[in-house]
Formats: C-alpha cells, sequence, structure tokens
C-alpha cells in the first residue's frame, strides 16, 4: 500500500482557499525540455530515490557542512587570537572577534547535530509534494495544486506556507526553466514519465495505469510534445485515444483559458454552438492563426467563445460513456 511505502509522508498542511489554490496553478507548465534523469548520475546530484511513484532527495549535507566551517573560519579565528596574544596584548576588537565566530561555530555545531531530517520528496500518484521546514521545523507535505513556485532573478523559487522564498532542486538542472519544468511533467500523472534511464524500468507499469484511467488528459499543459518513449505503448495509445475521440494535448503553446488572460472572451450558451452527443464533452478547442491553443472546460449550459474578429478554429472533443 502507499502508505507503507518508506517515501510516502501524509499531508500536513493545506490552503482552504479555493481562489488561491486556482491562482497557485497559473504559470506551471512545461516550458522546456530536462535534462534526462539516467540512473547512473542519480548519486552525484543527491536523488535517492527515483520511480513512477516517487523521486526523493534529502539535502542535509552535515558533513560538507560542518568541513566547510572549520576549514575556513577555524584558521581565522585562531590567527586573530594568536595575533593578539603574541603581542602581548589582548585586544578587545579580536577578543569579540574571537568570541562572536567562536559562538557561531558552536550554535552552528549544535544545529547540524539536532537538526531534523530535511528532504524533498515528489510523490507522483498521490500530487503531493514534501519540501523542508526552516531550522527544526518539520517538513511540509502538501498537495502539489496547492503549490505556488514563482521566476525570481530567473531563478524558480518556491513560495513556502510561511511566506518566505526557497531555491527548490530535485533535478538535475537546479531551479531554472529546465528544472522546474522536470518537477511539472513529473508531478502531472496524466502524460508518459520524463526522459530518463531512471524511469525506464517503470514506464510499462506507469503506462498501464493511465491505460487503466481511460488516458485522462494532461493536468498542466506543454510547450512541446511529451509522447511515449515506446513505439508500442504511442501506437496502442493513438488507437485508443482515436476510439474514444479524445484529445491528448500536447501541442507547442497549449494552455487552458485564463478570464484574466483571456479578457473580452464572451459567454455564448451551450446550443448556439454544437448540440449535445451521446457522450460527455471532454474541452473545446481553439486554434489561432500564431500557433496558439486554447483549451476550455464546459461550464453547464454556457460556452467561453473568443471575441469578434480573430481568426481560428474550434472544435468540441468528447469522450465517449463507458
Amino acid at each position: 500500500m502507499t502508505m507503507n511505502h518508506p517515501w510516502y509522508r501524509p499531508i500536513n498542511h493545506q490552503m482552504k482557499n479555493l481562489l488561491q489554490i486556482q491562482s497557485n496553478n497559473e504559470g506551471k507548465c512545461i516550458y522546456e525540455i530536462p535534462t534526462p534523469i539516467d540512473i547512473d548520475r542519480l548519486k552525484a546530484n543527491g536523488i535517492l530515490y527515483a520511480d513512477d511513484h516517487y523521486v526523493s532527495k534529502r539535502i542535509t549535507r552535515i558533513g560538507s557542512i560542518i568541513q566547510e566551517i572549520w576549514v575556513f573560519y577555524l584558521p581565522s579565528m585562531v590567527g586573530a587570537f594568536l595575533g593578539s596574544f603574541c603581542l602581548n596584548r589582548m585586544d578587545i576588537t579580536y577578543a569579540f572577534i574571537f568570541s562572536g565566530v567562536l559562538v557561531f561555530m558552536i550554535s552552528v555545531f549544535i544545529y547540524l547535530i539536532t537538526i531534523p531530517k530535511k528532504e524533498y520528496i515528489l510523490n507522483r500518484i498521490d500530487g503531493t509534494i514534501t519540501f523542508p521546514g526552516s531550522l527544526w521545523s518539520d517538513n511540509y507535505t502538501m498537495p502539489f495544486n496547492q503549490m505556488l513556485f514563482v521566476n525570481k532573478e530567473k531563478k524558480w523559487v518556491l513560495i513556502r506556507p510561511v511566506s518566505f522564498f526557497s531555491k527548490f532542486k530535485i533535478g538535475f538542472d537546479d531551479s531554472d526553466i529546465k528544472g522546474i519544468s522536470f518537477i511539472f511533467w513529473y508531478m502531472d500523472r496524466n502524460r508518459p514519465l520524463p526522459p530518463g534511464t531512471a524511469f525506464d524500468p517503470y514506464r510499462q507499469k506507469d503506462f498501464e495505469r493511465r491505460r487503466s484511467e481511460g488516458f485522462s488528459l494532461p493536468i498542466y499543459p506543454s510547450r512541446f510534445a511529451t509522447p511515449e518513449l515506446s513505439l508500442e505503448h504511442l501506437r496502442e495509445k493513438n488507437k485508443y485515444l482515436q476510439n474514444n475521440n479524445v484529445s491528448d494535448y500536447q501541442e507547442f503553446y497549449s494552455r487552458w483559458f485564463d478570464p484574466d488572460m483571456d479578457k473580452g472572451w464572451k459567454t455564448i450558451p451551450y446550443d448556439t454552438l454544437c448540440k449535445k452527443q451521446n457522450g460527455k464533452v471532454s474541452h473545446f478547442k481553439y486554434t489561432f492563426e500564431d500557433g496558439t491553443i486554447v483549451y476550455a472546460k464546459p461550464s453547464g449550459e454556457a460556452i467561453v467563445y473568443p471575441p469578434t474578429g480573430l481568426e481560428f478554429q474550434f472544435e468540441v472533443l468528447y469522450k465517449q460513456d463507458d
């Protein structure tokens, strides 16, 4: 069972504001192809575990931090003390520096031997993410769709529940555009696993799960195709989608309708453009002249429609009843 897995962490923090949750998902997109997560590079990049369910990384590096402190700070402290001693006077400035550095080092050492386990965990199937709390705080585990990532000074950072920024690193590309794309790709459980030999042993299992779920539409848009890496899987999936009139949106520049971004769109009655058929409507697709593709979900008896004057193609995509 999932709860018995060594990398499972129960949710311990959630947002209750639905509008804020929706806002947090704006901008979640697979922007670039991330560096493949190859199995022979996992250890070198600090990744402890990677499969179709979890990717985990522990960030506590006590040994290297202690070494850095003692190698760089201890000589300075000793030099300041011996310098004043050799001059046969205990200068108050040197004494102050010595005491301050000593207190700092002792405090850091105490923290390092008492610090809780710090870890990053991506839980693809359950849709949660675990990341470190500050100082002695426990790690946070939250639903991924409630996490807010922002681009700050060309680095993607995670806003923690305590409202300060944290650099988030779990892939091979740090927190840049490729690194954040890996996170969004891996956490989209409806897409194939990201590229990399570390995931190859689990692609068949993941494919069978997605097939049993009816190849649900991807959760987050992508600026490039994210097809199956296996030709056999690709053919089987395309046959399923064709037989069930389902579109697997992976086109370049595809995104979901956003009322704040798509100002001027109007709402019209559903039957003005299309009549309900035998089957549930999956979503509507608008393809514009510049290649932009916008998807929108049905809302009751109404449908959103672009402003007059825009050239585009309109499609209604249905998902047949089982």
